[in-house]
């Protein structure tokens, strides 16, 4: 099972309430957001259509030629980080192998001191 962050937390709460999905609300609604808690695979997938929502929506912001330097740098900065944490709930959700052994993706960028996950970084 995941645990999230509290960055990975607050990414999931806006994702969540920018969601078009009463009943991912709802779920997520319904989940005790304790620190150490780790995600079900009810809220794993409920948290997982919110995140690709809010994935959609920034790639549709980027897209946009109005964009100054700045907001295309932390919307690929944000998308990188939700790409994060949707890998982690993707790997729950299947099943993922060795569950024990993995380090979470949304904690990868705490752990080397950066605010980005592991791997390259998205281009803007």
């Amino acid at each position: 099972m995941t645990k999230l962050s509290p960055k990975a937390m607050r990414f999931v709460d806006a994702a969540v309430v920018g969601s078009e999905s009463d009943q991912i609300r709802a779920v997520w609604s319904a989940f005790k957001r304790e620190p150490a808690r780790e995600l079900s695979d009810e809220v794993a997938r409920a948290v997982l259509g919110a995140l690709q929502q809010a994935d959609r929506h920034l790639r549709s912001r980027l897209a946009s030629s109005s964009l100054g330097e700045d907001e295309v740098s932390d919307i690929s900065n944000d998308l990188g980080f939700i790409c994060a944490i949707k890998r982690d709930l993707q790997r729950q959700v299947d099943g993922g192998a060795d569950r024990s052994k993995r380090t979470s993706a949304n904690d990868a960028g705490t752990l080397r001191g950066r605010d980005y996950p592991r791997g390259p970084r998205p281009r803007g």
